[in-house]
């Protein structure tokens, strides 16, 4: 009798111990990327006094915004299976569209009066439908003429970059509409407005993944694509839609980057596809489709860009930083694999 008053405190002490690691493993494997980001802020502030100072901290928001604008779409791609190259090569296109329509009938050169074909609105309107454009092309050579999105997107990628080298005669057309200076170089507070467009299309775009019928549409398609078409999903409208979203944030993009130079530069965007891809890989989506979110490609394109911020802070020469970010692009799908063999185990 006195023995059933007395707790079994081995029992209670090994439930107790226990779990504490375990929870902590699972959410170090779980929130890896938070984690990195966490590490990266705290090495970083570290290792530079000017890091953690405001004026360095909305530079660094601004420059991963860029890639994060058009991250954004290539979510959307990736988790329906495919792969868009074209977006740097869009990037370019759109940014020296829109200063030839800026420019139109007059320019032959340098030139640095404005004679705008529309009005602003008009012109802005006609650049995002330029990328809407390309994505269509791409989303359609690869949903109905069955082709691989990589060989689809390379060719489309040299189509637009070569088109922004023949609309600007292969030089750079100066000046863009003063309408747009805000955009590229305006601040909301200490924000720069890029920025603030990055995260409000970000939060837009991971509101509809989660809670439309789009969404999970997107995720099914990516998931299981027989499946999806079984079902009555119209997989090849979801396909082309996606393409379609990325074709636009590269074309925003554009226009950003061109109201904050002040000009059309076919050379514009070399290399952000890469970016993009990486922060999609690194945020935990998977380019075989079907699993992935906004969030995690956002806190990537963070980790990313503190790294070249804190290299560039550092005195690192850019070849070398191109050798870290490939080590932190394979890094990265490493951990996706260390996690979804996590995941299929914790199912088993």
């Amino acid at each position: 009798m006195r023995q059933d008053l007395v707790p079994d405190t081995s029992d209670s002490a090994a439930s107790t111990s226990s779990p504490c690691p375990a929870k902590l493993g699972r959410f170090l494997r779980e929130q890896n990327l938070l984690v990195i980001l966490a590490v990266l802020v705290i090495v970083s502030s570290w290792a530079s006094p000017v890091f953690f100072t405001v004026t360095n901290l909305m530079n660094l928001a601004r420059q991963a915004s860029y890639v994060g604008i058009i991250s954004v779409g290539m979510t959307y791609v990736a988790l329906t299976g495919g792969l868009d190259l074209s977006v740097g090569a869009v990037v370019a296109f759109s940014g020296v569209f829109l200063a030839y329509l800026f420019h139109y009938g007059i320019y032959s050169g340098y030139v640095l009066t404005l004679n705008p074909m529309f009005p602003t609105p008009v012109i802005v309107v006609l650049t995002l439908l330029t990328g809407a454009i390309f994505g269509f092309v791409n989303g359609f050579l690869v949903a109905k003429m069955k082709l691989a999105p990589f060989v689809v997107t390379l060719g489309t990628m040299v189509a637009a970059r070569g088109m922004a080298y023949s609309l600007a005669g292969g030089r750079t057309i100066f000046g863009i509409g003063p309408e747009l200076e805000f955009l590229g170089t305006g601040f909301v507070g200490r924000v720069p407005v890029p920025v603030i467009i990055w995260l409000g299309a970000a939060i837009v775009a991971q509101l509809v993944l989660r809670f439309t019928i789009y969404g999970r549409r997107i995720y099914a398609v990516g998931g299981e694509e027989e499946a999806a078409r079984l079902s009555g999903i119209e997989v090849d409208w979801y396909k082309i839609s996606a393409y379609v979203v990325s074709g636009l944030m590269a074309a925003l993009v554009g226009i950003l980057m061109a109201a904050r130079i002040d000009q059309g530069e076919p050379r514009q965007g070399e290399g952000y596809e890469l970016d993009a891809i990486a922060a999609v890989v690194i945020g935990g989506t998977s380019l075989f489709g079907g699993r992935g979110a906004v969030t995690g490609t956002v806190i990537a394109c963070f980790v990313l860009a503190i790294i070249t911020n804190i290299l560039n802070l550092m005195g690192v020469h850019p070849f070398p930083q191109q050798i870290a970010k490939g080590a932190i692009i394979i890094g990265g799908i490493m951990m996706q694999r260390l996690v979804e063999r996590d995941t299929r185990q914790g199912r088993a």
